[in-house]
């Protein structure tokens, strides 16, 4: 999902459907057999920033999570990211541990959507 202002692209999100994406999440956090997806993908152009772009992105990401039924939408963060962490907490997500996914680091947010 992109954010514009004119014709200019200046953000980004994405919901990733796709089993493989969470596989591992869903290993981790026990929830094998629910309906999980991810929201990731954020970049907001540097001189766009702090405008609600990427809140109003993730408020409609997880709109369309709803409509697809999803169960948990899992938000990975750098631990160390310090604004998109209170960006993710903004959606209302719940950070629930923090591990080692491959070779990064990740504060691992889960927001339930019953």
């Amino acid at each position: 999902m992109g954010a514009y202002v004119g014709e200019k692209l200046v953000g980004v999100a994405q919901l990733y459907l796709d089993e493989s994406y969470v596989k591992d999440i869903k290993e981790e956090l026990n929830l094998q057999k629910n309906k999980v997806v991810e929201l990731g993908g954020y970049l907001v152009l540097e001189e766009y920033r702090n405008q609600g772009i990427m809140k109003n992105l993730e408020m409609l990401l997880i709109e369309e999570a709803k409509k697809l039924a999803c169960e948990y939408i899992v938000i990975t963060v750098h631990p160390e990211n310090i604004v998109s962490n209170k960006v993710t907490e903004f959606t209302g997500a719940n950070l629930v541990k923090t591990v080692k996914l491959g070779e990064y680091l990740r504060n691992i947010w889960v927001l339930s959507l019953n």
